[in-house]
């Protein structure tokens, strides 16, 4: 299955599972509980949180439009945004081609 030549659709809003955006609002919210340490953070998952924050930022935002403007879904997630600031990011496409290799 190779994503470029279009064989592989986009899951729709529904189909989507929410299991890393879960794991990245967690850490998150043990960053902002200061359980975690931002250098560490930075340093381990950078590349990472960005290129996922990048691929879920347009689901995160419906899902918070489709809860009444609910801010707090995934703010925490939001929130790491600063910690993986000005770190490089693959195009999403291709950290999602990545990501799909790896498995």
């Amino acid at each position: 299955m190779n994503f470029k030549e279009g064989t592989i659709k986009p899951p729709t809003h529904d189909e989507i599972r929410e299991r890393v955006m879960d794991f990245f609002e967690d850490m998150g919210m043990l960053y902002r509980r200061n359980y975690l340490d931002r250098e560490m953070i930075r340093d381990t998952f950078s590349y990472y949180g960005s290129g996922w924050w990048n691929a879920c930022a347009d689901y995160i935002m419906e899902e918070r439009k489709r809860n009444g403007g609910d801010e707090t879904i995934y703010s925490d997630f939001e929130k790491l945004k600063d910690v993986f600031e000005d770190l490089p990011v693959k195009d999403t496409k291709e950290f999602l081609l990545d990501e799909i290799r790896i498995i």
